[in-house]
């Protein structure tokens, strides 16, 4: 895949449908719901063992490809997905899709479309 990505605008529209990702934790195998719908442009919806979360998206990207890339913060701020406080979300609709969690420009956890 190229890695010369573009900037989606914010008030820009990104059309990358509606997804709903079955995902696996990759520290314990768990399986959990990542929803994202081009009809809420700001954010993403993970759903863990009844909790539901809000990647909140601050940067949107796409590849000459099409392939759009999401990322920003997490609504609650807490480790109820066993992730790091304040860890960066990059969400890469691909298929499979990956989930990458990032703390002080390391990665701590990638996921997968199960």
């Amino acid at each position: 895949m190229s890695e010369d990505w573009q900037r989606v605008g914010d008030n820009d529209f990104a059309g990358f449908g509606r997804k709903e990702i079955t995902a696996r934790r990759s520290d314990n195998g768990d399986i959990y719901l990542v929803v994202a719908d081009d009809s809420e442009q700001d954010q993403v919806r993970l759903s863990y063992n009844g909790v539901e979360l809000l990647l909140d998206i601050e940067r949107k990207f796409i590849s000459p490809e099409g392939v759009y890339r999401l990322s920003g913060g997490l609504s609650d701020r807490g480790d109820r997905f066993g992730i790091e406080m304040y860890a960066w979300v990059e969400l890469l609709l691909t298929s499979p899709a990956v989930l990458s969690y990032w703390g002080n420009a390391i990665l701590l956890r990638q996921d997968f479309e199960a």
